[in-house]
């Protein structure tokens, strides 16, 4: 990216398994030193996603997820 980066913290998320599994995230902001984020995107697909859409989303096996919080 140019300056400046687009996302306040990206997160990639592997599946190592074979099979898909439910990525069930929620995530503790105060840990990760940030305030609630405005948005989550899929960095590849480029499509926002909701706190809902987190925990419900199923990855699929040997695969991973890139997320940006803005």
């Amino acid at each position: 990216w140019d300056s400046p980066q687009p996302y306040r913290r990206l997160l990639l998320i592997s599946n190592f398994n074979r099979d898909p599994k439910p990525l069930q995230l929620r995530l503790d902001f105060a840990a990760l030193g940030v305030p609630e984020p405005v948005a989550y995107y899929d960095v590849w697909k480029n499509t926002e996603m909701t706190p809902a859409d987190l925990e419900q989303f199923q990855l699929d096996g040997n695969n991973f997820l890139m997320l940006g919080i803005k």
